[in-house]
């Protein structure tokens, strides 16, 4: 024999022995096909396979379980004629035996021992004993493990799964899982290894789908109490999930975390402490204090936990109808844990169809359980985990969470439609259409934000300012990753929602003026400096693949304004710079605004159409604003301006007295409106040429 290896898996209740490969230096004869010739300590063989090393290896980095590798193997030759040199032991990995966990003292003091095995072969054939201890895991192998010390020289370590691949250049989702207490070891790999609450999220075919990094800490020791306590590990895991951020592309937005029992607790805590952190959690058999989980409930969370779990179902119900009261919108479904996957995830997507922000849901009764587990205080309990993470339905509910900007302060405020009716300021609105194939105009709050698709990826032009996510409007809107915005100026209407993206292009002076709420969004986090600024200027191209975005720079409306030339699709985007009712020159002389439009007209071979903070236009708005500033500049003098610019109006207030403010415009009194200072100077107006200048 020249090489043995174990083969181990990882499912809901751990991690076990699967198989034993061994490897001899000769093609297998018929002799030694005789499943008797084989004794496995304390295990029981199943099954005896022939092949070479590289089939067998191909079939493990697919992560095929050991028990379907006779029908991979075999599929084209049913009548299993042995071929090479090597003989596959499939063994019963539900023996009790086979598992590699082991639990050390009791209650309180109990620990998680991981005994990788050594197990004794016994070839009678060649009457020897061999002990193989070369042990693989398909999964677990892919985990670094690594240790991270917080600022006041706490220490914790952890387990890291990077994404097969892994693309700088791309963001990529991440997945906390946060063990249970019984999980607590000396081993830093137990955090993976005790189920599949962190497993899970790497499988090849979950990858495939749902390409993410894994974090899974260690906890040594007991980290969340019944008295609703957290202990040093919880505040030190979101630090290491920063530190993490900075090293890697991970995306802010997309933080996913998910904890069972103990986990599940330090995780409910979290979610109070750090509100807006993650942009979604899954719950799995926990409990909180009823009292303070109203501070979690705009978070996007799905609670599962067993029917008879003495603890977890009753207390997190209460959780659940605090958070209700609150204000918070629930959905609840319950289904029988040994229903078919199909029916199972069935359930799951009819209660994540009501699109609530928190999902409640239970298994059940006591079908956890399977009909030969012992039945003991707790059973329940910790039978829930084992079950939980193989909905997948859930796992893509959580996928498709975004952490969100809290509105909820602005509930009592009216914006109106402009059908005339009024929407709370908190309740998320978006409606578009599409201007050419490609691209599209977005209404929402604040002004039009647009949105276009290139081959492999998409960009926002500007995002506006109203409540939802707008990146995740637009990917499912395009159907492609919305990674970057590009902002036309710095105006709070236009940038607000730039924190939904991982980068936003700008002119250098924007850098530090976007995202400045405006006076009416007082006491909303909109997360100012929370995404990366690029400054851009003159001749920048943003490249989508087969389409190329230009930049000029036109600093008139503010000094930081910018046009963006898609050749493409034959667009310039123009932002605020250009509105059908008229232009008032707020930092440029007449001079240089007749320079802006003479420079754009210069590629009016490249362009059809203009689309605007306030709409889509001909290209016939610039051609007249350009005839109007030439025909003053020729000598023509305007009428002496009286300074009543177009500004928002007070509306009347709402049925019960709300403030109202209107969906296309900046709200009454913000800095959006007569910030110009033009009542301080002596302007003159003209129009001609179907447009109107305000000038100095």
């Amino acid at each position: 024999m020249k090489n043995s290896t174990i083969i181990t898996e990882i499912d809901g209740q751990g991690q076990k022995i699967a198989a034993v490969v061994l490897e001899f230096g000769e093609s297998i004869k018929p002799v030694d096909m005789q499943p008797d010739n084989y004794a496995v300590e304390n295990q029981t063989v199943k099954e005896l396979l022939v092949c070479s090393v590289p089939e067998w290896e191909k079939l493990f980095r697919q992560q095929l379980p050991a028990e379907k590798w006779a029908e991979e193997l075999y599929k084209s030759t049913p009548e299993r004629q042995p071929a090479g040199n090597c003989v596959i032991l499939i063994l019963d990995k539900n023996r009790p035996e086979a598992s590699v966990k082991r639990m050390t003292g009791r209650g309180p003091g109990a620990r998680l021992v991981i005994a990788l095995p050594e197990l004794e072969i016994r070839l009678k054939a060649e009457q020897i004993t061999v002990t193989v201890t070369a042990v693989k895991d398909a999964v677990a192998d892919n985990f670094d493990k690594g240790q991270f010390c917080c600022n006041d020289g706490y220490s914790i370590s952890y387990n890291l799964f990077i994404p097969e691949g892994y693309d700088p250049e791309r963001t990529y989702p991440l997945v906390l899982f946060m063990h249970d207490a019984g999980s607590c070891s000396d081993d830093v790999s137990a955090a993976v290894v005790q189920g599949n609450g962190a497993a899970v999220w790497a499988l090849r075919k979950e990858q495939e789908k749902r390409p993410c990094f894994v974090l899974a800490p260690h906890y040594p020791e007991k980290c969340a109490e019944d008295d609703f306590t957290v202990g040093r590990e919880a505040d030190a895991t979101v630090e290491l999930v920063k530190e993490l951020m900075k090293r890697y592309s991970i995306d802010k937005n997309r933080i996913y975390g998910t904890g069972q029992s103990m986990g599940c607790m330090m995780l409910c805590e979290l979610n109070i402490r750090y509100p807006g952190f993650f942009g979604g959690c899954f719950l799995v058999a926990g409990q909180w204090n009823p009292e303070t989980m109203p501070a979690a409930r705009h978070g996007n969370l799905w609670i599962l936990v067993s029917e008879m779990d003495e603890k977890a179902f009753p207390i997190m119900g209460a959780c659940v109808g605090s958070m209700k009261a609150a204000g918070a919108e629930i959905s609840c479904g319950s289904w029988d844990a040994h229903s078919p996957e199909s029916i199972q995830n069935e359930a799951a997507e009819k209660v994540a169809s009501k699109g609530a922000g928190i999902n409640f849901t239970w298994f059940e009764g006591d079908s956890v359980l399977e009909s030969d587990d012992r039945r003991f205080p707790g059973a329940c309990h910790v039978k829930t985990w084992e079950k939980a993470y193989q909905v997948e339905a859930i796992r893509e509910w959580l996928f498709r969470q975004y952490r969100e900007i809290d509105f909820s302060s602005k509930h009592n405020i009216l914006i109106r439609n402009t059908d005339g009716t009024c929407l709370p300021m908190d309740k998320p609105y978006y409606d578009a259409r599409e201007v050419v194939p490609g691209v599209w105009q977005i209404m929402s709050s604040g002004d039009f934000s647009y949105c276009i698709a290139g081959r492999k990826r998409a960009v926002a032009i500007d995002t506006g300012y109203g409540a939802g996510n707008i990146r995740v409007y637009l990917e499912q809107l395009c159907g492609l990753p919305v990674r970057s915005v590009i902002n036309t100026h710095s105006h709070f209407d236009h940038t607000a929602d730039n924190t939904y993206f991982d980068q936003a292009y700008m002119a250098y002076k924007a850098v530090l003026l976007a995202t400045i709420p405006f006076a009416s969004f007082a006491g909303i986090d909109f997360w100012e400096k929370d995404y990366e600024r690029i400054g851009v200027g003159e001749g920048f191209i943003c490249d989508l693949g087969d389409k190329a975005l230009e930049i000029f720079d036109i600093p008139d409306h503010t000094e930081d304004g910018i046009a963006i030339l898609d050749r493409a699709d034959r667009i310039l985007f123009t932002g605020d710079e250009f509105m059908a009712f008229g232009k008032i020159l707020s930092h440029a002389s007449l001079a240089e605004f007749y320079g802006y439009t003479q420079k754009l007209l210069g590629h009016r071979s490249e362009f059809d159409t203009i689309c605007a903070g306030g709409g889509v236009f001909p290209v016939t708005l610039l051609e007249n604003y350009d005839k109007c500033a030439e025909y003053i500049l020729s000598g023509h003098q305007g009428e002496v301006f009286d300074g009543n610019a177009p500004r928002p109006g007070k509306l009347p207030p709402g049925p019960n007295g709300e403030i109202v403010y209107d969906r296309m415009m900046p709200h009454f009194g913000d800095g959006g409106a007569g910030k110009m200072g033009i009542t301080e100077r002596k302007m003159y107006s003209m129009e001609y040429a179907g447009a109107k200048i305000v000038y100095e």
